[in-house]
């Protein structure tokens, strides 16, 4: 596993774990399995949004609260961007060998495929908190 940090390069398609880096977690036993075409924006961008599903997980987890629970979406807001610091990301499986040197709209889908087969398989073995549980056929 590799961790994310900010000089991952844009656009590289990967399965993904985020775990919980600080506080009473030792083990570091990731709670989310998700895949990306994008691994810099996914984690970023898309993760850090207090709004995203993930986060009101997060919140929901630590706090007991989602964000209708709150008085005000700042209060939340701010409760959401202070835990999320308490999180990493790592990259689980690297899928760039993969990528398309072209828009291929079929290589892209065989790629995606196989991201999503791969993902589905951790969530069944690890079963993470955050991730609904699947069923691969």
């Amino acid at each position: 596993m590799k961790l994310i940090t900010k000089d991952i390069l844009k656009e590289t398609p990967a399965v993904y774990g985020i775990r919980k880096c600080k506080g009473i977690d030792l083990n570091k036993k990731i709670d989310y399995i998700g895949s990306t075409f994008d691994m810099h924006r996914r984690w970023f961008t898309d993760h850090q949004k207090p709004s995203m599903p993930l986060m009101t997980k997060i919140v929901y987890d630590i706090i007991g609260k989602y964000y209708h629970d709150y008085e005000n979406y700042m209060d939340y807001f701010y409760q959401a961007k202070l835990l999320i610091k308490d999180y990493e990301c790592v990259i689980i499986k690297d899928f760039s060998y993969l990528k398309p040197k072209i828009n291929n709209k079929i290589a892209i889908k065989k790629l995606k495929s196989k991201m999503t087969n791969y993902e589905k398989i951790l969530i069944d073995h690890y079963q993470p908190k955050f991730n609904k549980q699947t069923i691969v056929l």
